[in-house]
């Protein structure tokens, strides 16, 4: 895992530029501590620096940028290629090459595009990536996000200067003017994240997963090309459900087989849910020494897991590590939040998140994760609404759904307290999803009710805005009548939530820590075999992940699966009225001092108060805002 940034420009490289070059290499330091590496080629104008983070080959010979043999391309990586060894065997088939110089994935990456071409090599690889690639000879620069966008790609486009960056804060020292983008700020508010290929910047795009971006600079042409989607791709497994199981548990034991390559300890994060306890459970079975799992506890038990994942340690006999989040790690954390994530971002998790990345880093580089099992396989509440609204309140007479929304919106305005604590073990925050269903049982239309069931409602009260926002979310998806509406919400967050809130929120946090994470789930093997797989086994009745939990009865005892989805959450509504507090009252009043026209903050203020009164749990949105002030203050001040 790694870390880069580099220019073409139309103009002559300047010391001014490449010394900027070299201050934006640092800003990304922690993403690459073993070694930071820079070539230039002032001929044509190009150069590029890599920090980098040794996990396979941990030589030098694996350092980056790396060049191909024929001297054509030069690339700087982030990122795994899983099936590496794989590719290295197609390629001494195919072209009888078995000359390396290095054992590192980068090499067998680079040599793959020198031998199959760039667009030819995407479809053979399984890995996790981004990548820029230039070709010296003619001038073109390719830059490449993997399938899931696990790592991110930025870029920066003027008259004379083409940047490209794994993080946005590089973007800062090259002293370009940047604009806040009100409707970024908006989307941000509602989503908690900024959706792809969009950034908190007009100047600067996201690279959106499964693209490749083809930059000719000799004539300048610029090209986006998608090479893979969720909704396209074509199973190369028929599946049936006598088999199914057989073939998920061989697949994914591969998969997890290559994740596990590493010439550093790998790890598991085990938080004793479904997907995290499948990881754990399998890569168990396939390795000969104990694996090290790891989890957070919390004093809070209503968010707390740790007792089942102690319990399922126990029983795949694993090396398990407990860490305590106590109020000092919290409150401590809070404050690394803004330099962690260089662009607003309010997924609460994101704290135990980056308080797990901080502990486990005295312990090791590489750690398998679960994230992409909900996305791929069925695992969130809005796939189980869907699915029993289309079946149940879509068939009922107008007027009886009009009866059944007012008693819905009436019981979500209830007292917070009774209803949360009433129903905490089914649902948390049980009020809100109450609101956010009364405001889609008059709708028809699928698209119309996942935009109203993955927002915060509320955030519109916050800015001057009234207008209908585009939220990016794409139609086409919609609009495929081949596929179910719960195929349509999971492959719709497969394309934005999955990338732009979950994978931001673990790559960021890892790489501050400078450790890497693996997500087994998003492998295209996996993705290609959970296409075909029939709805029932996704989602049934109001049980989710059906096929992760009957596999997961192979390796553990099914009272350790029969459990309510937890998340990796904490009680926000009650920090922000008690530890974080003045923290949020601060917060909330800088915003005052940022020149942000689009912000009501009366409102903001009066939001605010009702919080702390308990008139309604506002804690998402307050926590959106407080999120965007911090990072204003630190932008403003780096």
């Amino acid at each position: 895992m790694c870390g880069f940034v580099g220019i073409v420009s139309k103009n002559k490289l300047s010391t001014n530029l490449l010394s900027s070059l070299d201050n934006a290499a640092l800003k990304i330091k922690s993403r690459g501590p073993d070694f930071t590496g820079k070539w230039i080629n002032k001929k044509k104008n190009f150069a590029t620096s890599h920090n980098r983070l040794s996990i396979i080959d941990i030589s030098s010979n694996g350092n980056q940028p790396m060049h191909s043999q024929n001297e054509k391309y030069t690339i700087v990586y982030n990122g795994e290629l899983y099936n590496f060894l794989e590719i290295k065997e197609k390629i001494f088939k195919d072209f009888n090459y078995n000359s390396w110089k290095s054992s590192s994935d980068t090499e067998v990456f680079l040599k793959a595009i020198e031998l199959y071409g760039v667009e030819a090599s995407l479809k053979l690889f399984c890995g996790m990536f981004s990548f820029a690639l230039w070709d010296n000879i003619n001038e073109i620069l390719y830059l490449a996000r993997d399938i899931a966008g696990e790592k991110p790609l930025y870029y920066f486009l003027n008259e004379n200067n083409f940047i490209f960056a794994s993080q946005i804060k590089c973007f800062k020292n090259f002293g370009f003017d940047l604009t806040v983008d009100e409707n970024s700020v908006r989307k941000y508010l509602y989503l908690n994240y900024i959706p792809s290929p969009d950034t908190i910047f007009k100047e600067i795009k996201k690279i959106s997963p499964g693209h490749l971006l083809i930059c000719d600079h000799k004539n300048n042409k610029i090209e986006n090309k998608q090479f893979f989607s969720k909704e396209n791709e074509t199973a190369s497994i028929e599946n049936t459900k006598a088999n199914n199981l057989d073939k998920f548990d061989d697949i994914l034991k591969k998969v997890i087989n290559q994740q596990l390559v590493a010439d550093v300890p790998v790890g598991v994060f085990l938080s004793g849910g479904l997907d995290s306890s499948l990881i754990a459970s399998v890569a168990s079975s396939i390795c000969e020494k104990k694996i090290d799992t790891f989890n957070i506890s919390q004093t809070n038990k209503n968010y707390d897991e740790s007792n089942n994942a102690n319990l399922i340690s126990k029983i795949i006999n694993s090396n398990h590590h407990e860490i305590l989040i106590d109020k000092q790690k919290m409150l401590s954390i809070v404050d690394e939040i803004p330099k962690i994530y260089d662009e607003p971002f309010a997924d609460s998790s994101q704290i135990p998140t980056a308080i797990l990345c901080r502990e486990v880093s005295a312990y090791g580089k590489v750690f398998l994760t679960g994230d992409g099992g909900d996305e791929i396989f069925g695992g969130y509440n809005r796939y189980i609404f869907i699915s029993f609204f289309n079946k149940y309140i879509k068939k009922l007479h107008p007027s009886v759904r009009a009866k059944i929304n007012k008693l819905v919106y009436s019981l979500s305005n209830i007292n917070l307290k009774i209803l949360d604590n009433l129903f905490f073990n089914f649902f948390q925050n049980f009020n809100s999803k109450l609101f956010k269903i009364s405001k889609v049982l008059d709708l028809n239309e699928s698209n119309l009710i996942y935009r109203n069931l993955i927002g915060n409602f509320h955030a519109d009260k916050f800015t001057n805005n009234s207008s209908k926002m585009n939220l990016n979310i794409n139609t086409k998806i919609f609009e495929n009548k081949a596929i179910s509406d719960e195929d349509k919400f999971m492959n719709q967050d497969f394309e934005m939530y999955l990338p732009d809130d979950i994978f931001v929120k673990t790559d960021r946090a890892s790489m501050y820590y400078s450790i890497e994470t693996r997500s087994p789930f998003v492998d295209k093997r996996i993705i290609n075999f959970a296409k075909n797989l029939s709805s029932k086994e996704k989602i049934n009745g109001f049980k989710s992940k059906v096929i992760i939990r009957n596999l997961l009865k192979k390796y553990i005892p099914k009272k350790f699966i029969s459990k309510k989805k937890m998340g990796f959450g904490l009680p926000l509504e009650d920090l922000i009225r008690d530890d974080l507090k003045d923290y949020c009252y601060d917060s909330i009043q800088n915003l005052s001092n940022h020149n942000v026209s689009s912000l009501n903050l009366n409102k903001v203020r009066e939001t605010m108060k009702k919080h702390m009164d308990r008139h309604w749990d506002y804690s998402f949105e307050i926590w959106n805002l407080v999120m965007l002030s911090q990072w204003f203050q630190k932008y403003n001040n780096d």
